[in-house]
């Protein structure tokens, strides 16, 4: 089979990207954790861990080779917490969070405190010891939240995709919601001046046939829930129907696109454009205060809750209420289903709506609406520079 080289070098990507938006905030700790307020505060302080404000080139052999792997779907009624699947890492089978929201390879070490650790399995640190302690401190909400870890080169394996010396982070500390399994980057590494991802590592030793990763993520209420599905180095035409549309990042911090605002019952709220960060490794959306305010404001009898000891507000709203609401991205309107406007059921007729606003910069576009759109996150989709797809998702 013939195959052909490509080469995208920091400098040739970074001269092209327009200039980064600073950010308060790296994303990336598990949702293992009960829908409670304070389950809900958790899942903002995590987005808050991963979204810090913060050449080399990438070598990329195109072989004909790709794989997909089964995500399990964690549920709490109404809502899909977070998705993982297994990987392998030498000679072990690891529980693994998949995150196109931070860059780090992170996994609980066997010297890390169980109530901090609590995964069922540790990393065996039978990889290369860098010989490096590396501590990621938190700080851009002040949460206070962290992690420390030791890192090591060992050989990864993720859908038959085998990458050696990907680096993982053997957590020794954990300060924040407790690491309940693994939790692998998929945004840009190198690209930041960081160590390469385990797929930066994989286009640079030639193992994919296409420099994209995709997700398809089932939803409980639909019954889907048990269709989720990982693909590295391609994707699956069976979980998406029509068009492919190609948002061209426009930053390097992670998997950023233009984001014209909120569509409500057909209209675009004002005053709601910036960034959007898709996320697969949260199921919130997320973003600037003062945008979510003027989202809930056109939805009646909608009420703001802040949290007493953070810097979130959540939402209450009338579960019957009927609303259409899109998010408008590049131009084009990204519908998300109704099933999907409550993250909770608090009783009494309302519900916990899925926009909630902190001290973000950029709107963290989690998994409430990407359930609605298979993504694909392509390293060259845009004239040869990265990229987002999404096509309609299809079970």
């Amino acid at each position: 089979m013939k195959t052909s080289t490509i080469v995208v070098t920091v400098a040739t990507l970074a001269a092209a990207a327009p200039k980064p938006i600073s950010s308060a905030v790296d994303l990336g700790a598990p949702h293992d954790i009960e829908w409670t307020e304070e389950a809900m505060v958790a899942a903002a302080d995590e987005l808050a861990e991963k979204y810090e404000v913060q050449g080399s080139a990438y070598s990329m052999n195109k072989r004909a080779t790709s794989g997909s792997i089964p995500l399990t779907d964690e549920t709490k009624y109404p809502l899909d917490k977070s998705y993982y699947g297994n990987g392998q890492v030498n000679t072990q089978t690891l529980s693994i969070k998949f995150d196109t929201g931070s860059k780090t390879f992170y996994y609980p070490g066997p010297s890390c405190p169980s109530n901090e650790c609590p995964a069922k399995v540790r990393y065996n640190e039978q990889g290369e010891d860098e010989h490096n302690v590396t501590t990621t401190a938190f700080g851009g909400t002040g949460n206070g939240s962290s992690r420390t870890g030791e890192t090591f080169l060992d050989t990864v394996t993720i859908a038959g995709i085998r990458v050696e010396k990907t680096q993982i982070v053997s957590m020794t500390q954990r300060v924040g919601s407790p690491a309940q399994r693994g939790i692998m980057g998929l945004s840009f590494g190198l690209l930041q001046g960081k160590p390469a991802t385990f797929f930066e590592a994989a286009m640079a030793q030639g193992k994919v046939a296409a420099n994209e990763v995709s997700f398809f993520l089932g939803r409980l209420v639909s019954g889907t829930q048990g269709k989720s599905e990982l693909t590295i180095g391609g994707r699956n035409p069976a979980h998406y129907t029509g068009n492919l549309e190609t948002l061209p990042v426009v930053d390097y911090r992670h998997w950023n696109v233009e984001m014209d605002g909120f569509v409500l019952n057909g209209q675009l709220v004002p005053n709601t454009n910036g960034i959007a960060t898709m996320d697969t490794g949260t199921s919130l959306i997320i973003g600037p205060e003062l945008q979510a305010a003027a989202f809930w404001a056109g939805v009646p009898g909608s009420k703001g809750v802040k949290s007493k000891s953070h810097p979130y507000t959540f939402y209450e709203f009338p579960c019957n209420a009927k609303f259409t609401f899109a998010l408008r991205l590049n131009g084009k309107d990204f519908n998300i289903d109704p099933k999907d406007y409550s993250i909770k059921i608090i009783g009494n007729g309302k519900c916990t709506g899925l926009i909630a606003g902190g001290p973000f910069d950029t709107w963290i576009t989690g998994d409430s609406f990407l359930k609605n759109w298979y993504s694909i996150y392509s390293y060259d989709a845009a004239d040869g520079k990265p990229a987002v797809l999404l096509g309609a998702a299809k079970a």
